[in-house]
């Protein structure tokens, strides 16, 4: 079994490629295939476009069966053994988090959230204060499994003590997070986590033969960890949009988590919507096996001959090419409008946050004036414009 990548610049060719692959039934008629998604909606969206591939025949009949959508969160409690009770989900967290909190108002480590919690104050600023605790206790209990699920290093230097890397004023949380530790009894996330990766190396699941990811821009890394895992006794399938192969095949030797502030991968994107918008795609691929069994990409639909076709093209392309191009005055591909106070609409050149943004002008100088003419709502209660 091996981990086998799919990709393609829109969701509808990657539906199509697992429709033709779902086609090829497994030796087993009562077999099923596992799919995970994101979300209902996508659920919905992609049983109904499976239902016009798969079925009897030419597939034209409207049947979508035998396939189980879950969200990758479930099957990741089932596989960890957290599925019925999982003490360090926030929810259950925040109660042995608020005994640990009110234990150690009075340590020097807890004086900043002391102070925040009004330990030190007297009368209504004290009581004020200390209304916040659940909140606070919620807050943190969600920061710590935040940190479990996408940097579990972390938490792991934090326990060892290991704290250098943390700016004075953020030295409490570690501190708190050992205290909890204490006090809970049960593995830590990271512990759990890894005993989960081994044993699904070790062994197979009585899960399906053949899994399916779909349509997912961003996965913590423990996720990515446990589907690895999965791969070793299971055939692993990732549906992956991705708006330009040439960016993908620019970035293919650049593998392992990196802190942001080191990350120069936005130095190989070559269009400016790309760099700005694409950190999730290029931090998931970073994260992504550096040797798949498999990675193909599914190709391209043609672009229309319109402004947005032209956008659309040289994202694919990971390129801003040649500006003299002729666009139809009636095209309204593209509608950009910014909102900056109640009531107020303007084009986009018009906006102060826009003007900062360069490409955002590059775009506006090209679009075709139909497109940039001025909203009628932006006008003051006098008839005078507010642009």
């Amino acid at each position: 079994m091996a981990l086998h990548l799919h990709r393609a610049d829109r969701t509808d060719l990657l539906a199509d490629g697992l429709g033709s692959m779902l086609a090829v039934a497994p030796p087993d008629p009562f077999a099923e295939d596992l799919v995970l998604v994101s979300a209902r909606g996508t659920e919905r969206w992609l049983s109904q476009r499976l239902s016009h591939i798969l079925g009897r025949g030419d597939g034209q009949d409207g049947v979508c069966a035998g396939i189980v959508f879950r969200h990758p969160r479930s099957l990741v409690a089932d596989l960890t053994g957290t599925s019925d009770d999982d003490p360090w989900a926030p929810d259950a967290m925040v109660w042995p988090l608020l005994g640990v909190i009110d234990g150690s108002l009075d340590q020097p480590w807890c004086a900043t959230l002391a102070a925040h919690l009004g330990h030190t104050e007297q009368g209504e600023e004290r009581e004020l204060r200390q209304g916040r605790r659940y909140a606070v206790a919620r807050r943190i209990a969600g920061l710590f499994a935040s940190y479990a699920r996408q940097r579990p290093q972390l938490l792991v230097d934090w326990a060892e003590g290991r704290t250098d890397a943390l700016d004075a004023d953020l030295r409490w949380q570690p501190e708190l997070y050992r205290a909890l530790l204490a006090r809970v009894d049960a593995d830590p996330p990271p512990v759990r986590h890894a005993k989960a990766v081994a044993r699904l190396r070790d062994s197979a699941t009585d899960l399906p033969s053949r899994l399916s990811l779909f349509g997912h821009t961003r996965l913590p890394l423990t996720e990515i960890e446990l589907l690895h895992a999965l791969g070793a006794h299971h055939e692993l399938h990732l549906w992956l949009p991705h708006p330009s192969d040439d960016l993908w095949v620019a970035l293919r030797d650049s593998h392992g988590p990196v802190p942001r502030r080191t990350d120069t991968s936005h130095r190989a994107v070559g269009h400016p919507l790309l760099a700005a918008l694409g950190r999730d795609l290029r931090e998931l691929q970073r994260a992504l096996p550096a040797a798949p069994a498999s990675d193909s990409f599914l190709g391209s639909a043609d672009r229309p001959p319109t402004l947005l076709g032209w956008l659309q093209s040289d994202i694919a392309a990971n390129a801003v090419r040649a500006q003299g191009r002729s666009f139809d005055a009636a095209d309204r591909s593209v509608q950009v409008h910014s909102c900056h106070g109640p009531a107020r609409r303007c084009w986009v050149g018009c906006s102060p946050i826009s003007r900062r943004m360069p490409f955002v002008r590059k775009v506006v100088r090209s679009t075709p004036p139909i497109v940039r003419s001025r909203c009628t709502a932006a006008t003051d209660p006098r008839g005078r414009s507010t642009c």
